[in-house]
């Protein structure tokens, strides 16, 4: 610590007054040279010192604040022609930027998104620089437009979106279970058109002509990972995980078809549920199937 406070009162301090600038703005033209056209480097290979505020000012008009004396200003030869060329580099990067706002066509970004449905907080997070107001506007626009669906409050989806990343996105934590992945397995084969998942609570909605069913399941075992795989932006039970939860929430279900179905997984899945009724259950229906 000593040899720390040493170094420290070593470093050479210049006497000398510097005229001040100050440079307010978002993060990136206070912070970062691209974003501010290398304006802090240029000010201070003229011996200027530049100031950046950790509050940015409220006021949009003061973009730049001088600090010095008067005595100062009429030393400084380079004074005018600073705030020149300062005054018109900002008036000059202003009309660009307002002239590409005014064309922001948020709907291509969103397109590229690997996601298919979103929430207006996700949409947000991918424009952190457009206000949340602005941006509810607009997806109202591509809503009339046809270019984005409103399946709820607040939920837009590309046309084409995945049902099953709309079950997940509408509750959450939740996974796609029960009858639609064993369905999909060939355990079961009566068809159930709805998308069926468990999650924190048990509901059931429609939502562009289809039925989501919610199954309350404890909450232990829906943060548990084991047997639920995540692709495309969807978390979905394996089938021992779905005929598990499906035993777990209704003890008399039938299954048509265990075949599909791994023996070993089930055994590695079912301690999760900590239920000595449901391995009896387990067992025998394994053991007569």
């Amino acid at each position: 610590m000593e040899q720390a406070v040493a170094d420290f009162n070593d470093i050479p301090i210049y006497k000398h007054e510097f005229t001040k600038v100050g440079l307010i703005g978002e993060i990136y033209v206070k912070y970062n040279n691209y974003g501010q056209a290398h304006i802090t480097q240029w000010l201070r290979s003229k011996n200027i010192e530049v100031v950046t505020p950790p509050i940015p000012a409220k006021s949009r008009k003061r973009v730049i604040k001088l600090v010095s004396r008067e005595t100062q200003y009429k030393r400084n030869q380079d004074y005018k022609e600073i705030i020149l060329y300062l005054c018109e580099l900002i008036t000059s990067k202003i009309s660009v930027i307002g002239s590409r706002m005014k064309g922001v066509d948020y709907i291509f970004d969103i397109y590229k998104d690997k996601r298919t449905v979103f929430r207006l907080s996700d949409i947000a997070m991918l424009f952190p620089q457009a206000e949340n107001k602005y941006l509810a506007n607009k997806m109202g626009y591509y809503v009339k437009t046809g270019k984005l669906l409103n399946l709820r409050k607040g939920v837009y989806a590309k046309p084409g979106y995945n049902p099953l990343e709309f079950a997940n996105l509408l509750y959450t934590p939740s996974y796609i279970s029960l009858e639609y992945v064993l369905q999909q397995a060939g355990v079961v084969f009566q068809y159930d058109s709805r998308y069926t998942s468990v999650s924190y609570l048990s509901r059931e909605i429609e939502a562009d002509g289809n039925t989501y069913s919610y199954r309350r399941i404890k909450e232990d075992i829906i943060i548990n990972t084991q047997g639920i795989i995540r692709k495309d932006n969807v978390n979905i039970a394996t089938p021992e995980r779905a005929f598990l939860d499906m035993l777990y929430l209704n003890k008399d279900y039938y299954f048509d078809n265990l075949n599909p179905l791994n023996r070993l997984l089930i055994s590695q899945i079912l301690p999760i549920y900590e239920s000595a009724a449901l391995e009896k259950r387990v067992f025998k229906i394994l053991k007569n199937g």
